[in-house]
Formats: structure tokens, sequence, C-alpha cells
């Protein structure tokens, strides 16, 4: 913050006075709320953590990790 006098004002620009309210104010953000759910439902259940498997039955990843398999000469 500035507090140079010459800078200083009583007034707030208009746009700081406009109202904006998160949809879901209690959580910080849900883009990772998914991931983050499924690991806690696999852990109360006592498994180390979760692996997502997509539609195709490929799997996909790891709640926090990537998943890759070896076969000995390249990624598969």
């Amino acid at each position: 913050m500035c507090t140079h006098p010459s800078l200083m004002s009583d007034r707030w620009p208009s746009w700081s006075r406009r109202r904006r309210e998160r949809e879901l104010p209690h959580l910080k953000h849900v883009a990772t709320m998914g991931l983050t759910y499924q690991s806690l439902q696999a852990r109360a259940a006592g498994c180390d953590d979760v692996l997502f498997v997509g539609r195709d039955g490929v799997l996909r990843e790891g709640s926090v990790w990537n998943i890759a398999f070896w076969d000995g000469q390249q990624v598969v």
C-alpha cells in the first residue's frame, strides 16, 4: 500500500464496490475435489490410494500421481 499523501484517496474505484460471491465459498477450489474425495474413500476402505480407470478400461492416473509401465525397452 502506498502511503504518500499525494497518492492517497478516500474514494475507492467503482470496480472495487461490486459484489461477487463464489459458488462454494467454504471451498478454496473444486478442481481437485473429485481426486481428493476418491482418495479419502479409498483410504477409508483400507487402501493406500486410488487408481483411476477410464471408460475404455485403460489405467489413467492416481489421485496425485501419474502411472506408466515399462516393458524393458519402452513405456507402454
